[in-house]
């Protein structure tokens, strides 16, 4: 190759090969690392805690992750069964960061599955436009996303949460942060509820 065409491709052969590679590794690191760090964590709690208080833990934890399941259901559970407010707040917070965690580093593969991907394409386009028409600035959008966590509604919840802020570009850290804010904020107000009514009260550690 001569030097008027390394100029025009400055890229070689060995150096595509790199990048190429260096891509496969991260995708599967974005896939993968969330599924790793949710194995150790659970790995660790079933190392540091009693048989029964993590069969109580996971049951909690399971109740928010299985859908039609949420948030405010699982709160009660945990609180019900007698773990400790901080127990819950943490397990379930942890367990919702991995979530958004995942589908912000991941959602683009939606959009190559087959048949459904277009669908996923149809819907971002029209989630732009809906911002754009309606003049929604990013701190409206920002709060928007908190309060769709938070509502008590059949959907809602950190993986549609995580789904839709990507599907409008806001940043995945904001992402992350609604997740952690919005998990601590409402097993908080459902605990001290449940305790100012006198149901069940429990230990706060």
């Amino acid at each position: 190759m001569n030097r008027k065409n390394s100029k025009m491709n400055p890229k070689h052969p060995e150096l595509i090969g790199r990048t190429a590679a260096k891509h496969r590794v991260e995708t599967a690191l974005r896939f993968f690392g969330p599924l790793i760090a949710a194995a150790v964590y659970l790995y660790t709690l079933r190392v540091l805690l009693d048989d029964h208080t993590f069969s109580l833990l996971l049951a909690t934890m399971a109740a928010e992750f299985f859908p039609p399941s949420s948030i405010e259901f699982a709160v009660p559970i945990g609180h019900f069964l007698g773990l400790s407010y901080a127990a819950i707040i943490i397990a379930l917070t942890f367990q919702n960061v991995m979530a958004a965690l995942f589908i912000t580093w991941n959602y683009h593969l939606l959009f190559h599955l087959p048949r459904v991907g277009i669908l996923f394409v149809r819907f971002r386009d029209k989630m732009k436009k809906f911002v754009k028409k309606n003049h929604l600035t990013r701190h409206a959008t920002i709060f928007a996303l908190f309060i769709f966590f938070i509502l008590p509604f059949k959907g809602t919840g950190s993986v549609s949460m995580a789904f839709i802020g990507k599907l409008i570009n806001v940043e995945d850290w904001k992402i992350i942060l609604i997740s952690i804010i919005g998990t601590v904020f409402v097993s908080a107000v459902i605990l001290l509820s449940l305790a100012g009514l006198g149901i069940f009260a429990d230990k706060v550690w």
